[in-house]
């Protein structure tokens, strides 16, 4: 079993876009099997909603 990433970002699930800058990043920094490593997302639909 591989490792499991869950990932709370700002933006809804229509659009994305934090997750795109996010997944970029990842995969310019880091050397990862993409076998043993899930990433999840959250998405808060807005800051304002990170307390709920």
């Amino acid at each position: 079993m591989g490792l499991r990433l869950i990932f709370a970002v700002e933006a809804d699930k229509k659009s994305k876009s934090d997750w795109i800058y996010m997944k970029d990043t990842i995969d310019y920094f880091y050397c990862y099997d993409q076998v043993q490593f899930k990433f999840s997302l959250v998405y808060m639909n807005g800051r304002g909603k990170y307390k709920k």
